[in-house]
């Protein structure tokens, strides 16, 4: 066994999801080797940064989001090869979907586990079987990691865990993602540029916010970086025409696309003057009612130097309001929202201040390696050199 390797199991694309990628980074900079087994998308364009200790594997590309059964058996086999083929000393499952395949590669080589759910099914709401696989793995796991404090605690019960076997590492941005010399204009000149980046989906992009930049006749444009959602498909078009029956025109949205790498995403993220991040104010969905500090596109805006926008809620009061790093608006009443856009267009001095600010928090303390240092420690006494 090769115990200082790590075998990463999530049946989807990890380029999507930063702690995926993170959390392999950090173990890798501290001597581990990893290795991501992904299941791609077609047409799906991210990817994971290339690292002299990371590898990444995959199954055959499957031709939409759904997983398929016959996905699911290859996800499982290829699992199981790796596993016996590279003998890894810890197996780290990021989903209940990745449980199974995580207690087949373990068992195969006498492996620990980890287990880091980034996204929580609400309960009663998954299959018997997977549901009986996700608490055995939670069980097994050396550690049971969670995005923030409020999914913690609902797993913990839902799991009958003790808080001891429970972490909370929030998907803040590693310090190498944090861009040294943000880029932003020392004057006022030209419109309020608000920045989004991320899956596209009517939540987080409401057409609302179109609505009042239509209002405000070119003073404040979104410029959007990303995807549509699997569950969303053909938004980012609907708000391109929206934009465009507007009496401002179709300037007012400008869609970069997805790009390839999240480098490339933070560099552009620096030429903005406003990080744009919204949640419904209420849906009783576990994810989205619970998204401070579990949201990685908050951090990044900060860690780009940008002021965050955010939804009128208690957490996210908590999380940016209040330390002066960002501004809640109502994002379901568009004169309103138009009010207050047009009103931030002649603070740019404020902003500027406000995100400088939260770049400063990020490298201080909201920063990955500081993050997962707890679970980095938990795994290297599991796991003595």
């Amino acid at each position: 066994m090769r115990a200082r390797s790590v075998l990463f199991l999530q049946a989807t694309e990890p380029g999507a999801y930063p702690p995926i990628m993170n959390a392999a980074f950090c173990l890798a900079d501290r001597g581990w080797e990893s290795t991501l087994l992904g299941a791609p998308v077609k047409d799906f364009p991210l990817s994971v940064p290339a690292h002299p200790r990371v590898a990444v594997r995959a199954i055959g590309v499957r031709p939409s989001h759904r997983l398929t059964p016959a996905d699911y058996l290859r996800y499982h086999l290829a699992a199981a090869r790796l596993a016996l083929k590279l003998r890894p000393g810890l197996v780290y499952a990021s989903d209940p979907i990745s449980a199974s395949p995580a207690l087949l590669a373990a068992r195969l080589c006498g492996a620990l586990i980890v287990y880091h759910e980034h996204d929580s099914p609400t309960p009663g709401s998954l299959r018997p079987w997977i549901a009986g696989r996700r608490r055995t793995v939670a069980s097994r796991a050396v550690a049971v990691v969670l995005p923030n404090e409020e999914r913690a605690e609902l797993a913990r019960r839902d799991l009958g865990l003790s808080p001891d076997r429970v972490l909370t590492v929030w998907n803040v941005p590693r310090l190498e993602e944090v861009p040294r010399a943000p880029l932003r204009s020392s004057d006022g000149d030209g419109p309020l540029i608000l920045h989004y980046h991320g899956s596209i989906t009517p939540d987080r992009l409401p057409e609302t916010l179109v609505t009042a930049l239509g209002a405000l006749g070119g003073l404040v444009r979104l410029r959007v970086i990303g995807y549509d959602s699997p569950g969303a498909q053909g938004h980012m078009e609907r708000l391109r025409n929206l934009a465009a029956g507007t009496p401002a025109g179709s300037t007012i949205v400008e869609y970069l696309g997805a790009l390839d790498h999240r480098s490339q995403v933070m560099a552009e993220a620096v030429h903005a003057d406003l990080g744009l991040s919204l949640m419904p104010t209420g849906t009783g969905d576990i994810n989205m009612d619970n998204m401070a500090g579990a949201s990685n596109k908050a951090f990044d805006y900060m860690a780009a130097g940008l002021a965050l926008l955010v939804t009128d809620r208690p957490d996210w009061r908590r999380l940016v309001v209040e330390p002066g790093y960002g501004l809640a608006i109502d994002p379901d009443d568009p004169a309103r929202l138009a009010k207050s856009l047009g009103a931030l267009a002649a603070e740019r001095g404020r902003l500027r201040a406000m995100g400088e600010s939260a770049r400063k928090r990020i490298i201080a303390e909201w920063h990955y390696e500081r993050a997962f240092a707890p679970v980095i420690d938990a795994l290297e006494r599991a796991i003595p050199s």
